[in-house]
C-alpha cells in the first residue's frame, strides 16, 4: 500500500531517501512504525489534506457583498 511521506527520512531496507510529498509503499508492520514516528500519514492524511486546501482557498474568497466568506 502507499502512503504519504510527511517527514523526510531515508529508507532502512532500500537506503533510499523519501521527500515530504512523496508516496511510501510499504507492508501494514512497516507502516504503522513509521506512522508512529510521524514519518508517513494514512491515505486517510492525503484525502483530507486535499479537502483542506480546497476548503482554506475558498474561505478567502469574497461574497457578492465584497464580505468574505464564512
Amino acid at each position: 500500500m502507499e502512503y504519504p511521506v510527511l517527514k523526510k527520512f531515508r529508507d532502512k531496507g532500500s537506503g533510499d531517501i523519501y521527500e515530504v510529498g512523496t508516496k511510501y509503499k510499504a507492508e501494514t508492520e512497516r507502516a504503522a512504525d513509521l506512522q508512529k514516528r510521524g514519518f508517513i500519514g494514512t491515505n486517510d492524511d492525503e484525502k483530507s489534506a486535499k479537502r483542506t486546501t480546497r476548503n482554506a482557498s475558498r474561505s478567502t474568497e469574497k461574497n457578492d457583498k465584497g464580505n468574505d466568506e464564512a
